[in-house]
């Protein structure tokens, strides 16, 4: 398994404009895809406008797919954001649930 984290930092007072369009953006560009993750998380710290994503792969990412995907969403957000967003993608070792 494989985790993806997007790190990025969005103007405050636009987070939830963001969020409306990732939303849109991401599910529609990957819905399609063998290769997708069942869940992407968003979460934010809204007085500072930092941004993380979180998703779980199953199978190495189509690196071709996401990257189309997340070049269309970020021409989309260029004015919102205050600096351009990283990705790392993680191989998950283990992992840890509870009842």
């Amino acid at each position: 398994m494989y985790a993806r984290v997007i790190s990025g930092q969005v103007k405050p007072e636009k987070l939830d404009e963001f969020a409306r369009k990732w939303k849109e953006t991401i599910k529609a560009g990957l819905q399609n895809e063998s290769t997708r993750p069942s869940k992407i998380y968003l979460s934010a710290d809204r007085s500072t406008g930092k941004i993380r994503t979180f998703g779980v792969l199953n199978q190495p990412p189509n690196e071709e797919a996401f990257n189309r995907t997340f070049g269309n969403f970020t021409s989309q957000v260029s004015d919102i954001l205050t600096e351009r967003p990283t990705v790392e993608t993680f191989e998950i070792l283990d992992t840890i649930e509870f009842d």
